[in-house]
């Protein structure tokens, strides 16, 4: 059964600049938490003592439980609102971080990474839809620029994680001031009003959403161009510090090669902004395709430290992309349901994670992780060919 809301508010209720700040805060916070973690996760799995398979698996936690929210995203962004959704979000990912902290086992890791997937599946449905209302109620762009913030943030989270670690701080005091953060922005989130503009589609049914990106051939491919896109970022944020840590990078180097990769990723977003507004989405497409095939044959052959992170900026370069793209270009398809659109196409986002990350770790325990990120270049392949039907 579909009911209709109308939750139109005038354009004076809100300050559009400064929701745009809060948003851009908000990703920033969000790459904050990724890229601590990302330099953290060879101090944990080390700590944990557990395999490369078995932190693969493990990872696998997060994504599915963030996948069952986002499936029910058009439903909750409707009956609850995205800001609501943001609130709790940001709450749930600070209680994760302090629980990562603390955890000392294998169970409590899996716990913490199921209140994160929580967190992450609430955050992307409510902060991606806000963003798509935003840009409906302004005409103007803001997607790769919000997620161009995240990596700006998770420059910050990565070299600030490594100088801690460096400096003899432990991984719990790390984590409990990202936890810090998110309660700094969870109360700066409940000052700003959202942006709520005409009638929304609310459904009482929670496979709707599912229901709407398998009826429309378009959303269809774009759910699984935005999969093939969480190939390259997984490697990104899950692997390449532990792969540069395997080829004798320190600790700092590690934070450092990581704001670098996040660099790459932010710089990648902003230089997308001008690539869509000239040669229209399909090149986008194009261009990340093809710049993660060459990146993972880069990978293959490389032998230094200098050339494998190269290699990995590439890579960071041509994903960054991907996955606003497939937001900006879905949006389109269903201008009245963002929180579905939002909530189903991170859903095929995040599966691409739940794959990736064991199908890694397999792959790196039975070869080596050069040859594991192969799976990057056929994502590559795959989002090249399914370009040209997707919008």
């Amino acid at each position: 059964m579909i009911l209709q809301r109308d939750r139109t508010i005038g354009l004076e209720h809100w300050r559009p600049n400064s929701v745009l700040a809060l948003f851009v805060g908000d990703f920033a916070l969000l790459g904050i938490v990724v890229g601590a973690q990302g330099v953290l996760w060879a101090s944990l799995m080390a700590a944990l003592h557990i395999t490369k398979s078995a932190f693969g698996g493990a990872l696998l936690t997060s994504p599915l439980m963030a996948v069952l929210l986002l499936l029910l995203g058009g439903h909750l962004s409707a009956m609850i609102g995205k800001k609501r959704m943001a609130v709790l979000s940001l709450f749930l990912m600070g209680i994760a971080s302090l629980i990562l902290g603390a955890a000392g086992t294998l169970g409590g890791f899996l716990a913490a990474l199921l209140v994160q997937g929580a967190g992450y599946g609430l955050f992307e449905t409510a902060m991606n839809g806000a963003a798509l209302d935003w840009e409906r109620a302004t005409g103007r762009r803001m997607l790769n620029l919000v997620h161009g913030s995240f990596n700006g943030g998770a420059i910050v989270g990565a070299l600030a994680a490594g100088a801690m670690l460096a400096a003899g701080w432990k991984p719990p005091g790390v984590l409990a001031a990202v936890a810090s953060l998110a309660g700094v922005m969870l109360v700066a989130t409940l000052c700003v009003t959202y942006p709520r503009l005409g009638t929304q589609t609310i459904t009482d049914i929670p496979g709707a959403t599912l229901r709407l990106m398998i009826g429309s051939t378009p959303l269809r491919v774009l759910s699984v161009i935005g999969a093939l896109g969480a190939v390259g970022e997984s490697v990104i944020f899950l692997w390449s510090v532990i792969y540069l840590r395997e080829r004798g990078a320190s600790p700092m180097m590690g934070g450092l090669a990581f704001s670098l990769l996040s660099s790459a990723m932010m710089a990648g977003r902003l230089a997308n902004i001008g690539i869509v507004r000239r040669f229209g989405l399909k090149a986008s497409f194009y261009v990340s395709g093809m710049g993660l095939l060459c990146s993972s044959i880069l990978l293959l052959v490389s032998r230094g430290l200098a050339p494998a992170i190269l290699a990995l900026g590439l890579m960071g370069v041509s994903v960054a992309s991907v996955l606003p793209t497939v937001l900006t270009a879905g949006a389109a398809f269903a201008p009245k349901q963002t929180g579905a659109i939002s909530g189903g196409v991170l859903a095929a986002f995040y599966v691409g994670l739940m794959v990736t990350s064991p199908t890694v770790g397999v792959l790196a325990d039975t070869f080596s992780l050069n040859v594991a990120f192969l799976v990057v270049g056929l994502s590559g392949l795959g989002i090249s060919w399914l370009a040209r039907k997707a919008t």
